[in-house]
């Protein structure tokens, strides 16, 4: 009948071996039996159940994990209580005794209990006991180490659901009296079946985070105990590999470490082709390499900003590290599509502070790609959005001035400020243009006549002219770098051959 994983890790408990507990008692009782060949059966029934409290506290402490430190302590055991059975049992008594000079008195003598037995022949019966308990005890320490083997066998074969049963019987507490260290190898062997069989389970579900773990733990154990080179511990690599990817393409919230298990999947799969090169799994390891990046590449276009996060850190593998293929080149080269997609997402989500993020990153990774001048583009779509959303004043119409070319439109920017600015624009066309500060210029004050907003600058004030496209426009006039001046927003309408100008000064208010 077939073992489910689910009913192998319900019965992990094993068989109770109780046949140990009627061999802890016989075992005991033989080496108590010097006492009862001489008919010393309160002797012999003290030594019995002292030898049975000895193997309870070797079963408590795991003696197995210490065998030599116990078989001293067994071997002193075992010659104690040779001592008493060659020594004659003395017991002490009040007898009348003649004084010479007292009289007859009564004192506390020490007596022989029973006929004093021939040291000799003691000797032979306590040796002979000792020794037939140190063969029953090696003979009982094969139960377990057979059951360890068989255990060990269904586990190279994948068959962890009949081995994990068998581990934990193996693994019983009992077995710890014979000395043997197996119980404490099958424990360590069930652990590790255990956690295959719930990674399987874990894979089954979909709970890729969950398998990924479990098998990260069954292949630690298979490796201590059995050895890297063998061909189960390939299929679990594999399949500790292909959960951790599964995991990765399934997370939406990145962090820093998220490279680090990119590495960890890749190290599974190098470990593969070096431990066991010429294992089918080997074969399959520079085809789920070059799947990584597929991988992380999955829904970039309806998720783009989960497969960015993914992308980028692919992308920080060290090439070196890669058997065959480089997924990280590939992801490399693709970083700035991704990401720019993800920087439209936000922008159209409305997260500006987070697009502005994302599309800084691209023009300054890929500064001379396609997508850098998109980036660029859209940067100031956001910029421009984001003002406008924001404290940004309420910036008033250009003054019409001259001509311009047929089908152009002109803007001069005129900065009668000691500020740098940058004028953003977003329309027909996007782009953005800066205005040195004016260095003769000053900041107005409340106590300085205002002015008009559009005549009156400084000869010495510094201007930017800018032909663009005919139509509606927003636009963002703010302080260059991080400079504290308040953005002011607004929306021109410029006519085709028509030339226009804004003046722009800088002031300070007393509130």
């Amino acid at each position: 009948m077939l073992t489910t994983a689910g009913e192998a890790l319900a019965s992990s408990s094993g068989d109770r071996p109780w046949y140990q507990w009627v061999a802890l008692v016989l075992v005991a009782m033989l080496l108590s039996s010097g006492f009862a060949y001489f008919r010393a059966w309160r002797r012999f029934t003290a030594a019995t159940l002292g030898t049975a409290l000895l193997f309870t506290v070797a079963v408590w402490f795991n003696a197995g994990t210490a065998t030599t430190t116990w078989t001293v302590i067994y071997a002193l055991w075992a010659a104690l209580l040779l001592y008493f059975l060659i020594r004659q049992p003395h017991r002490r008594v009040l007898r009348d005794v003649e004084h010479p000079s007292l009289g007859r008195i009564q004192l506390l003598v020490r007596e022989p209990v029973g006929p004093a037995l021939p040291v000799g022949r003691a000797l032979v019966v306590g040796v002979l006991a000792a020794a037939l308990t140190a063969g029953a005890l090696a003979g009982l320490r094969t139960i377990p180490q057979g059951q360890l083997e068989d255990a060990d066998a269904a586990q190279r074969s994948g068959d962890c659901a009949s081995a994990v049963g068998t581990y934990a019987t193996a693994g019983s507490d009992i077995h710890e009296f014979t000395l043997s260290p197996a119980p404490d190898r099958a424990r360590a062997g069930g652990n590790g079946c255990a956690a295959t069989l719930r990674a399987e389970q874990a894979a089954k579900r979909g709970d890729h985070e969950t398998a990924a773990e479990a098998y990260w733990a069954a292949t630690r154990v298979f490796e201590r105990r059995i050895g890297r080179t063998a061909p189960r511990l390939a299929e679990l690599r594999l399949a500790y590999g292909d959960e951790m990817a599964a995991d990765l393409r399934d997370e939406t919230n990145y962090a820093p470490s998220q490279v680090g298990n990119y590495s960890a999947i890749i190290d599974a799969y190098r470990s593969i082709v070096t431990d066991t090169p010429g294992s089918p799994q080997a074969e399959l390891v520079p085809a789920r390499i070059d799947a990584l990046y597929a991988n992380a590449a999955a829904d970039s276009a309806t998720q783009p900003c989960a497969a960015s996060s993914r992308i980028s850190h692919l992308a920080q593998i060290e090439k070196e590290r890669e058997p065959g293929a480089a997924p990280s080149s590939k992801a490399g080269e693709n970083l700035a599509m991704v990401q720019y997609r993800c920087g439209k997402k936000q922008f159209d989500d409305k997260d500006y502070q987070a697009a502005r993020t994302t599309l800084e990153e691209v023009t300054e990774k890929g500064a001379s790609g396609p997508y850098a001048k998109k980036a660029a583009n859209l940067l100031i779509d956001v910029n421009v959005a984001d003002a406008a959303q924001g404290s940004a004043g309420a910036l008033p119409p250009p003054a019409a001035k001259g001509t311009a070319p047929a089908g152009t439109t002109e803007l001069v920017i005129t900065n009668d400020s000691t500020e740098s600015l940058e004028v953003l624009y977003s329309g027909p066309e996007r782009g953005s243009s800066s205005v040195g500060a004016c260095t003769g210029c000053t900041t107005r004050s409340p106590d300085t006549p205002l002015g008009n907003l559009f005549t009156g600058c400084s000869p010495a004030a510094e201007t930017a002219t800018i032909r663009l496209k005919p139509g509606t426009y927003t636009v963002v006039v703010k302080g260059a770098g991080g400079s504290k001046v308040r953005p002011y927003s607004g929306k021109w309408a410029l006519k085709s051959g028509t030339s226009y100008s804004s003046c722009f000064y800088v002031s300070t208010s007393r509130y």
